[in-house]
């Protein structure tokens, strides 16, 4: 994945995760629609874990040698994956508490 589409992503994310207070909205920046955040949800293979850092699983089960650089390859894919998943979550609690508020005015 582009590092331009991960920072979109994310920035269209982040900004459907803003926080409300009673008086309205903290942040200024422009929310992400429902769309959008079902459109990233969508992607093939957003939530699955990156096949280089199962093949390196593998390989060190089978007790290869496994390079630094290797390593830390790994490290980025699975930071950026666990991103995903917390941008996933935080938007999903944001959802959830503006659907709690709706039915709270009703």
């Amino acid at each position: 994945m582009a590092l331009s589409s991960i920072s979109s992503s994310l920035a269209k994310s982040a900004q459907a995760v803003t926080r409300s207070s009673p008086s309205g909205p903290t942040n200024t920046a422009p929310k992400a629609t429902f769309a959008d955040v079902k459109a990233n949800l969508e992607r093939p293979n957003a939530f699955e874990v990156p096949k280089s850092v199962l093949t390196l699983q593998n390989r060190m089960a089978a007790g290869a040698e496994i390079s630094p650089r290797e390593l830390f390859s790994a490290q980025i894919s699975m930071q950026r994956f666990g991103l995903r998943v917390e941008l996933v979550s935080k938007s999903v609690e944001s959802v959830t508490s503006s659907l709690k508020r709706l039915q709270q005015q009703q």
